[in-house]
C-alpha cells in the first residue's frame, strides 16, 4: 500500500508583540492540501470563531473555554485566576487536506504566558501528539511575563473532522496565541478499485451481435432499446453444477460511464442467461 509522507521545514520567526511561532516552508499557505488559521489576539472571553491573524482552506473554527472562568485581558489574551481546558473543532474545505488521502500532517502551537500548556495532555482526535518545546523568556509584547510557546504534531489519518484538546492547568495563566497547520494530499491507495469482470470466448456456433439494435424489454422493465452499440456475448456449456457466465457490452464511439459499463455487463448476463436456456431446451 502507498503511503504518503511529508517531511515538513519550519523556521522560527520573531515579531514584536506575537508569539515564537514556526512557519512551514516546504509548502505555501493556501495551497491545494493545505490548510491554517492563527489567533494572536482573542476578541470572546469563551467562544472564538474568527481568526485574527489569518486562515486558508478553513469551512470552519470553534475555539471554545470550557471551565467558564476565564477573561478577556487588557493585552487580549485569554487568562483565569484558575486553570482553562480548550477544545477546538476545526473543518477544511475541499481544497484543504483530502479525506483520500493516507497521512495528514498537523502542527499545533500553543502561545501562552505565565505556566505553560500542558503539552503531554493536548489530544488531535483523541490521539497524543509529539511536543517541542519552541520558546521561553520575557514576551514580546511588554517583557513583563514568561511566554512559553510549544509545537505539537500529529501524523494521523485524514478526517472530516479536526477536534483538538489542551489544557492551562495552572492558575494565572494566559492564552496568548493559537496556530494549526496542516497538510495533507490524495493518494491512490484510498480509491477501491471496481472488479474486473471476465471476458469468455463463445461456443462454436454461438451468435454475435455488432451494432444492431437490441430489443431488451424482456430483461428491464423500464428499457426498450439500446442503440450505437456493440455487444459481445457468450456462453460456458459445463457441468450441471457450474454457473454459466457472459462477457460485458462494450459502447463505441462516445465516453461512456462506468455505470454504464456495468449495466451493460449485467445486461449481457441476462441476454446470454436467455439464450443459454434456449440453446439447451
Amino acid at each position: 500500500m502507498r503511503q504518503f509522507i511529508a517531511i515538513i521545514i519550519l523556521t522560527t520567526t520573531h515579531s514584536f508583540a506575537l508569539a515564537a511561532f514556526i512557519s512551514p516552508t516546504d509548502w505555501q499557505r493556501g495551497d491545494q492540501g493545505s490548510a491554517y488559521l492563527e489567533w494572536q489576539s482573542f476578541n470572546h472571553k469563551q467562544t472564538n470563531t474568527q481568526p485574527d491573524i489569518g486562515a486558508s482552506n478553513i469551512q470552519s473554527v470553534q475555539l471554545q473555554e470550557l471551565v467558564g472562568q476565564s477573561f478577556l485581558a487588557s493585552s487580549n489574551n485569554l487568562y483565569s485566576l484558575t486553570h482553562q481546558a480548550f477544545t477546538m473543532t476545526v473543518a477544511t474545505t475541499a481544497q484543504g487536506p483530502s479525506i483520500l488521502s493516507q497521512d495528514v500532517s498537523v502542527n499545533l502551537q500553543v502561545s501562552t504566558w505565565g505556566n505553560p500548556v500542558d503539552a503531554s495532555a493536548a489530544t488531535l482526535n483523541g490521539q497524543t501528539g509529539n511536543i517541542q518545546k519552541l520558546y521561553e523568556g520575557p514576551d514580546e509584547s511588554s517583557g513583563n511575563w514568561n511566554q512559553i510557546d510549544y509545537l505539537i504534531s500529529w501524523t494521523i489519518p485524514a478526517s472530516g473532522l479536526y477536534i483538538f484538546n489542551f489544557e492551562l492547568d495552572q492558575a494565572h495563566t494566559s492564552l496568548s496565541g493559537v496556530a494549526v497547520d496542516m497538510f495533507g494530499l490524495a493518494s491512490l491507495s484510498g480509491i477501491i478499485p471496481l472488479p474486473q469482470l471476465p471476458i469468455l470466448p463463445p461456443l462454436p456456433g454461438d451468435s454475435v451481435f455488432n451494432g444492431q439494435q437490441l430489443d431488451v424489454a424482456d430483461y428491464a422493465g423500464q428499457i426498450e432499446t439500446i442503440t450505437e452499440a456493440t455487444a459481445q456475448t457468450s456462453i460456458i456449456s459445463s457441468s450441471s453444477s457450474s454457473r454459466h457466465m457472459a462477457s460485458a457490452i462494450q459502447v463505441s464511439q462516445v465516453p461512456v460511464p462506468s455505470s454504464v459499463l456495468l449495466f451493460g455487463s449485467a445486461l449481457a448476463s441476462l441476454i446470454a442467461r436467455k439464450r443459454f436456456i434456449k440453446y439447451h431446451d
